[in-house]
């Protein structure tokens, strides 16, 4: 499996149809667990040790990890309408970041893919 997949949906003619941020956030409601995040992500850059900011464009999604003992970003809506996210490891807790995605896909009619255009059961 590749390392990063995108939730992407495709109509009749093979065309990708955008999932917009409407549909997006509805999606991701009721799902137990996950949340909208709220601001922007920042991380630390391992080699310059200078913090990285990764704007929220309205759609990046935190799902709960009992491990980590909090909130994770994991998944990021994009303007073009699709998903991105790394594609981990199964979690020991059931609630895998792969499997959320899965249940978004199936919600929004749409596949994980990967670079390679893979579509991931």
């Amino acid at each position: 499996m590749s390392d990063h997949l995108r939730i992407e949906r495709k109509d009749e003619s093979g065309e990708i149809r955008p999932i917009t941020l409407p549909e997006w956030k509805e999606a991701v409601i009721g799902i137990e667990g996950v949340r909208l995040a709220d601001g922007d992500a920042n991380a630390l850059n391992p080699v310059t040790r200078e913090w990285v900011v990764m704007p929220n464009r309205g759609g990046d999604v935190e799902v709960w990890r009992d491990g980590y003992g909090g909130w994770l970003r994991a998944l990021w809506w994009s303007p073009n309408g699709t998903v991105s996210f790394a594609a981990p490891d199964p979690e020991p807790d059931g609630h895998s970041i792969l499997a959320v995605a899965r249940d978004l896909a199936g919600k929004l009619g749409a596949d994980i893919v990967s670079a390679d255009r893979t579509v991931h059961d």
